[in-house]
């Protein structure tokens, strides 16, 4: 009996990269382990835990990507979500009280940056336009939790982000039509 193989032979560029993979793990790991003992050591804030979180992201979107949804809408949005977690994380743990400053900024940068992505190509990319409506909602919600907190140095920013998610929400509405709520539906639909 002969056996008919049909899957395609791996490229050269692929086992190179899985070979390059293999290699780059172990220092990965290495200060994976380095990292909480040094800062155990030495004592102070706790600084290993965004060196680890900081690693994380760099092995997540540079060495090994997700799969699902690898798209540039998806991934800009999850480099977004990622730095304004690292971004809490130091703000939380070594430098405290900048956080509502630079948040907001650095979202709408973000925010910017994902709607050109997905409104550059909108034919392609309508398909990706639920982390695009995710991340415009939670900064609309953050907008309107951090206007009611009595910080009166910072609304700015927060006025901005959330005039900026508005308008992006709205032109994600308006350019999709009655299709909106049809992909809306089809995302959340439960049979």
């Amino acid at each position: 009996m002969k056996i008919n193989n049909t899957f395609p032979t791996p490229r050269k560029q692929t086992l190179q990269l899985h070979h390059i993979l293999r290699w780059i793990r172990w220092p990965f790991l290495t200060a994976v382990i380095i990292c909480p003992l040094v800062n155990l050591w030495v004592g102070g804030k706790a600084w290993s835990v965004i060196v680890l979180y900081s690693m994380w992201i760099l092995w997540t979107n540079l060495f090994n990507p997700a799969m699902v949804d690898y798209n540039r809408v998806s991934q800009c949005i999850r480099l977004i979500v990622q730095g304004t977690i690292l971004q809490i994380l130091i703000d939380v743990l070594i430098v405290p009280g900048w956080i509502f400053n630079v948040a907001p900024i650095f979202c709408f940068g973000g925010l910017i940056v994902a709607g050109v992505l997905f409104f550059s190509d909108f034919h392609r990319q309508r398909h990706n336009m639920m982390p695009l409506l995710l991340l415009t909602l939670c900064c609309l919600i953050g907008a309107i939790v951090g206007l009611t907190l009595p910080t009166p140095a910072w609304t700015w920013t927060i006025i901005v982000l959330g005039s900026l998610s508005l308008a992006l929400l709205v032109a994600c509405i308006a350019t999709t039509g009655k299709d909106f709520f049809r992909i809306i539906h089809k995302h959340f639909h439960l049979k």
